[in-house]
């Protein structure tokens, strides 16, 4: 379990690599202090939270992008 966890939250590391540009500062300031929990020693013993703190930088990410996208639609 904590194998295919680490692969899954991998996979969200990139996809938030390529979605934070949509991000306004403040945003990217809050998004990094939630990975900061990405550390080896925590990593051990709290990988299902740097799961959970990965997947909600990520959600928080594509919205973002999806809200910057729409307004260009519309403008």
């Amino acid at each position: 379990m904590k194998n295919e966890s680490l692969e899954f939250m991998g996979r969200l590391c990139i996809n938030f690599g390529h979605n934070h540009y949509a991000l306004e500062f403040h945003e990217k300031n809050l998004i990094i202090s939630l990975l900061n929990v990405v550390h080896k020693n925590q990593l051990d013993q709290y990988w299902y939270h740097t799961i959970i703190y990965i997947s909600l930088a990520n959600i928080l990410s594509i919205i973002s992008q999806l809200l910057n996208e729409n307004k260009t639609f519309h403008m």
